[in-house]
């Protein structure tokens, strides 16, 4: 398996704060690819080898910082925002066995220049920058199952990631663990076809903690468990209707964490 992606992004525009306006004026070259191998061994049963090479864009609104002036006050200014680039090797492993169908994979994947916003509060206002990391890794595995028994459909999901910042040009971020990256990851879930048209499911996830900064300076956000509903009909092949309500035993988290000092 063999693929190739260019990318040219061309970015023009301003951004306004009171009397205070920033250009962004840029082009940016980029190119992904992936390189696989896969070989089936049974009539139920693959492995794969599988490098890639990936890359993301800074979005418009982050090529400008807010950033504190000497009066205190806040003003946009253009930054130099590279785009991150990632290679990754992956080995693989699908099967059906013991009336599961079941998948698991390891990965190892080196970042350059990843993207981190880092927040400024105080002053007059909310201030903000956007930054690149100079080198980051991240390596796991997933676990996956998958049974089905007449209506009802069972799916498990475990992840692990392990995550280090390897360069940077603060000293204060080399060695540590990336911000908003929670170790561990647990999925449940259960659907049941009332009709071949009409399914409704349920599942609870699990998120472990994770820090709330790239220093590891101000320790970690708590782990997070929520239980989900869910209904789905199927009005054509092409077309479904969907609802659904999330957490729904109200449980409190945050969704981002941030901490300045």
């Amino acid at each position: 398996i063999q693929g190739l992606r260019y990318e040219r992004s061309k970015f023009d525009g301003s951004r306004r704060n009171l009397d205070d306006v920033s250009t962004v004026k840029r082009d940016m070259n980029n190119w992904a690819g992936t390189l696989a191998v896969n070989h089936l061994y049974s009539d139920t049963g693959n492995v794969y080898l599988k490098y890639e090479r990936a890359f993301t864009s800074p979005s418009p609104s982050q090529l400008s910082d807010k950033v504190r002036t000497r009066s205190g006050a806040f003003d946009y200014v253009t930054n130099n925002l590279k785009s991150e680039k990632t290679n990754q090797f992956e080995v693989g492993w699908n099967d059906y066995l013991l009336g599961s169908l079941l998948s698991a994979d390891i990965y190892y994947s080196e970042t350059k220049d990843e993207i981190a916003t880092i927040f400024d509060v105080g002053g007059h206002g909310f201030g903000f920058r956007n930054t690149n990391i100079g080198k980051t890794k991240r390596y796991g595995f997933d676990l996956s199952a998958e049974q089905k028994f007449e209506k009802f459909t069972f799916k498990e999901s475990y992840s692990f990631i392990e995550t280090k910042i390897l360069k940077d040009n603060s000293n204060s971020f080399e060695g540590k663990h990336i911000a908003d990256v929670p170790k561990h990851k647990l999925v449940f879930s259960v659907d049941y076809d009332i009709t071949s048209k009409f399914t409704v499911g349920a599942d609870y996830e699990y998120r472990a903690a994770a820090f709330i900064d790239n220093a590891n300076k101000y320790g970690k956000d708590k782990a997070k468990s929520v239980f989900n509903l869910r209904a789905n009909y199927k009005i054509t092949n092409s077309l479904n209707v969907y609802a659904g309500i999330n957490n729904i035993f109200g449980a409190k988290y945050y969704n981002s964490v941030r901490a300045n000092g």
